[in-house]
């Protein structure tokens, strides 16, 4: 089985990239897009960088093609990682606020899935998100089991909406490429307009394989003032945290990440 294992980030300039790569300084607000941004604090200690991510993709599937998709136009002759990971652009002018309805990862999605479908020697599109902490996943059989099954997304919840998409079946990618009603960019956000998540999850209803159908978020959110969910110590069972309180990195890690298998190429 063949993957393309791919995040998104942007970038405007060699130290963007840079701060991005090693993930270890203090980044809440891009000054182009106001965009808020989480996963770079220094006290993740660049858990969350695009190395760290980099990392996790090669340790969790071994051999395969690399992508980091962006919603802008995010210059590749930035990127430290050469011809291991291919950097693909949407295209999106970064010059204007990032709202409900001006939605740049919208852009980097779209032109994921435009890139993929231009290729044909592929299975399954894996999402690591960059701002994951992933645990006890053994990745090789929740993969060939999602492959056999009759769905096209393989992900989590987030209160009965689509949370974390981890895996596309080439279906799936034809749908979110061909079948949307919701613009990536629009003036003004309308009244009834969806929220992606909403748009998600009518797209793909009785089509997700949701593996924790009990688990209603994966998401800590660690310093979101708008997300304050769960007791960082109630998390620590999840089989993923989105933004994890630095508190329990290192026992979750120890504890749960420790034992991900990868996935193993045929």
């Amino acid at each position: 089985m063949r993957l393309l294992v791919w995040t998104t980030s942007w970038w405007n300039s060699q130290a963007e990239f840079d701060l991005k790569y090693e993930g270890t300084e203090l980044l809440k607000v891009d000054e182009r897009t106001a965009t808020q941004i989480f996963q770079y604090h220094p006290d993740y200690k660049g858990r969350f960088g695009l190395k760290s991510w980099f990392s996790n993709a090669i340790r969790w599937f071994p051999e395969q093609r690399y992508i980091v998709a962006c919603g802008t136009w995010s210059d590749p002759d930035y990127s430290r990682f050469g011809r291991m990971v291919k950097i693909i652009n949407s295209g999106a002018l970064p010059n204007h606020p990032y709202t409900g309805s001006w939605n740049y990862a919208m852009c980097a999605f779209t032109g994921m899935m435009a890139y993929a479908l231009n290729l044909n020697d592929w299975d399954l599109m894996v999402m690591l998100d960059g701002d994951v902490l992933f645990g006890a996943l053994d990745w090789n059989s929740l993969l060939r089991e999602f492959a056999s099954r009759d769905t096209e997304v393989m992900g989590t919840d987030w209160h009965g909406r689509p949370g974390y998409l981890m895996a596309w079946k080439r279906s799936a990618a034809i749908r979110f490429l061909h079948q949307r009603l919701r613009p990536n960019l629009s003036e003004t956000f309308s009244e009834g307009m969806e929220l992606p998540e909403d748009e998600l999850g009518r797209m793909y209803e009785g089509k997700l394989w949701n593996l924790w159908p009990d688990l209603v978020t994966v998401r800590q959110d660690y310093g979101h003032e708008a997300e304050k969910y769960i007791n960082p110590q109630d998390t620590l069972t999840w089989p993923m945290i989105r933004l994890p309180h630095p508190s329990i990195i290192e026992q979750y890690e120890r504890e749960q990440t420790a034992l991900a298998k990868p996935f193993i190429k045929d």
